[in-house]
């Protein structure tokens, strides 16, 4: 059949990814380079030309970020598979001294914004059999002193995740990952937390960019797993 032009429909299945343009949501994206076709969601920096990507600039707290997404991935690749929800912020203050707009900023990309995603890809998944992975933090489970509003906000996303997975039973697939302490922008930001991290992890050291990667993409490659809680961590976490 003749395609129009710059029309791209690889054989590839097709993956969106939010945060996608440094830290872990570039990590992620790179191990997935090849095996999938891409869309790279960013805010601000373009994350670098990747085989068989688009770039996909927007906020997440905007609810036309994720609509326009997918749109722009149906268009040039015709369908969507995989849905990593990985953008996050933290707003690094005690509760006294949080303020309305720091909750607000952090509540709307760490919860609203994957609502948002959620939504706009559930039509796409469904038709593909497809499946989301968020991306959660033990600070959610565990609490995180000096971080009151992340924590909060990561703690909703189990029962999101968990709900949806309900919802979504026997036609899509949703699950989430609660990462370690990382050194990326977001963890080399806070010294004290980073120690604190590295004190309580077993083998003394770092939490690796590289075994999230690992534990991500042994979690897509399941076919029934889902609206389970994992962790790619090496600190104790008692999950509910």
């Amino acid at each position: 059949m003749m395609r129009c032009p710059g029309e791209h429909r690889p054989a590839l299945p097709v993956a969106y990814i939010t945060g996608a343009s440094r830290g872990l949501g570039l990590a992620i994206a790179r191990s997935l380079e090849g095996r999938y076709a891409l869309g790279l969601g960013y805010r601000t920096t373009a994350p670098p030309n990747l085989a068989d990507s688009l770039p996909l600039p927007g906020d997440v707290q905007e609810k036309a970020t994720a609509e326009t997404a997918v749109a722009e991935l149906r268009k040039r690749f015709g369908r969507l598979d995989l849905f990593i929800a990985n953008a996050g912020i933290v707003a690094r203050r005690l509760t006294p001294t949080t303020t309305l707009e720091d909750w607000n900023t952090v509540w709307n990309t760490n919860v609203t914004g994957i609502f948002y995603g959620l939504q706009a890809v559930e039509a796409s998944l469904f038709e593909s059999g497809g499946q989301v992975v968020v991306i959660g933090s033990r600070a959610g489970i565990c609490g995180a002193v000096g971080a009151a509003a992340y924590a909060a906000a990561k703690a909703a996303l189990v029962g999101l995740v968990r709900s949806v997975a309900r919802e979504w039973a026997g036609r899509a697939r949703i699950n989430l990952l609660l990462p370690p302490y990382m050194d990326t922008d977001m963890g080399l930001s806070d010294p004290r937390a980073r120690e604190r991290a590295r004190s309580e992890h077993l083998m003394h050291c770092p939490g690796s960019i590289l075994d999230t990667v690992r534990v991500l993409v042994a979690i897509i490659e399941t076919k029934t797993v889902t609206g389970q809680i994992f962790s790619s961590d090496g600190r104790i976490t008692h999950l509910w």
